[in-house]
């Protein structure tokens, strides 16, 4: 089990993420950005307080990629049925 400070600090590190794609993402819900990231959270669980940083970064690109999955399907036409 990790110390609580790794998940505290995790924890402050995504709120910057989350922030930095609502800026990115300024066109979706910011609940929805939120969601993204929370996803990406429930992917990883680090035990040292070293690997967080790198984890943080690993779920902001997963997140981003999510949200650019997400725009790419709005942008697409609506298909006539």
């Amino acid at each position: 089990m990790s110390h609580p400070l790794v998940s505290h600090r995790l924890d402050r590190l995504l709120i910057d993420v989350v922030e930095r794609l609502i800026v990115e993402f300024d066109y979706l819900p910011p609940a929805i950005v939120t969601r993204c990231v929370q996803a990406a959270r429930t992917t990883v669980a680090p035990t040292s307080i070293r690997d967080v940083p790198t984890m943080a970064q690993q779920m902001e690109t997963l997140a981003r990629a999510d949200l650019q999955r997400l725009e790419a399907a709005l942008a697409e036409p609506a298909v006539a049925r």
